[in-house]
Order: structure tokens, then sequence, then C-alpha cells
């Protein structure tokens, strides 16, 4: 009977010690997990690196020349420094009839659904290749994205423009207070500082169709499309380049 009753007060204690250790506060973990409540001075909060135009871009299969940034400086467009000259197609066929839209990568989307698009786009399929693990960061640029570029190359938005704001792009501080012509070649210098083709005033090729057998080029000289018939056929040979945003 004792050893029973000793038995009985021991699981009772044995119980008792459990409902006190589930009572038992947790530390706070103060968000650096030591308990101490003390701020995580070892891991702060990262900051978003800021670019501008000119800076150089790379950030995993990502690279390439800054030409727009937004009014942060944390995202804008990046140019690749390479360039190809092939035509616009090498068939005659409708794809966004004469209504292309301002952001090239739905202009490119839209060749991407066309038969056989590898073979007869070679440009768009060059700027294509650029991607990896099925990404589609790289595209031929629309012709407003080209007044970016041209924004950047001359230091000013195309003559003409009805809004410069309508076209956001913060200069480089490098190439504050230059002349068109300094400004060209400081632009360029930060292309082919990185083994890339330098921009030129000729005529590019736009993600843009204007119908089955013309497309928009886009005229660096100028800042604007050429609208001269006999140089906009899709099987003249221009430059095409390729464009990403981050």
């Amino acid at each position: 009977m004792r050893k029973t009753l000793y038995f009985i007060m021991a699981v009772a204690a044995a119980a008792g010690v459990l409902a006190g250790c589930g009572k038992e506060p947790l530390p706070d973990s103060g968000g650096n997990g030591s308990g101490t409540g003390e701020p995580d001075t070892d891991n702060p909060a990262v900051e978003e690196p800021v670019y501008s135009i000119g800076d150089w871009y790379e950030k995993g299969f990502l690279k390439g020349v800054v030409f727009n940034v937004d009014e942060t400086g944390e995202h804008g467009y990046i140019m690749a420094t390479d360039e190809i000259v092939t035509v616009w197609s090498y068939v005659n066929e409708n794809v966004m009839y004469g209504m292309p839209a301002p952001n090239g990568d739905y202009n490119c989307a839209l060749i991407r659904e066309m038969d056989n698009w590898n073979d007869n786009y070679p440009g768009f399929a060059w700027a294509d290749s650029k991607n990896v693990l099925g990404l589609n960061n790289w595209y031929v640029p629309s012709s407003q994205e080209m007044a970016l570029i041209y924004a950047a190359f001359k230091g000013h938005v195309p003559d003409g423009a009805e809004d410069e704001n309508a076209i956001v792009s913060s200069r480089a501080e490098g190439s504050s207070g230059m002349t068109e012509e300094e400004c060209m070649a400081w632009f360029n210098s930060c292309l082919t500082s990185h083994g890339g083709v330098p921009l030129d005033d000729v005529l590019y090729w736009t993600s843009g169709e204007l119908g089955p057998q013309i497309a928009y080029a886009f005229d660096m000289a100028t800042g604007t499309n050429t609208l001269e018939q006999e140089k906009i056929y899709k099987t003249k040979e221009y430059p095409f380049r390729a464009i990403s945003r981050f």
C-alpha cells in the first residue's frame, strides 16, 4: 500500500514539472535570432543600386549599357553592346496590321507566333537568342524605345517631341554640359569600353510593322522614323539592336 502511494505521488510531481515547462515563455527573438532583442547589425537591409545613363549593368544573365532610368534610378532599360545587320523579314505577311505597340516586347511576341519565324525574321531571332532559361528579357525596341536610345546617344530628346517629360531620360552626370557631338562620343565610349559596337547616324530597324511589305525604320540622325517608302521595305538590311528592362 505504501509503495502504491509513493508511486502516485511521484507521477503527480512529474506531471507538475511537465506542466511548468509548458508555461515557460519563449525568449524574444529581437529579429536576429539571438533572443537579446538587439537589432541585427550583421545583416543590414540591402539597398538597390542606383543607375544613370552610360552605366554598365550586370545582374545574372542581363548585361548591357544603361540608356534610360526612372526617377529612382533603380529601374530602366539597358542595351546589348552588339548588333546585327539583316533584313526585317524575308516574307511579306501581316503581323501587326500597321498597328504596332509602343513596347517592343509585345511586338516581338507577335513575331514569335508566325510560322517559321526563326528563319523568316532573323533580326528578331538574333535578339531572342540572348534569352536563356525560358526568359524573355531581350527584344527588339519599338520606335518609342528607339527614341529613348536617341536621347541617351544625343543628350536630348528628338527635335519636335511634343513633351520632353514623356521620355524619362535622366542624363548621366558624366555627360552634363556636353555638346551633341561630345555626348555621342561619350555614350559610344560606354559601349566600346565593353567591347561593343558604337551607334551611328544611320537607319535602325524597329520592331514595328507598317504593312505586309514595309516596317518602321528609325533614323538615328533625326530621332524619327523615316517615311521614305523605298527605304522601309522589309527586305532592306539595317542594324538591329536588342534591349531589356531592369
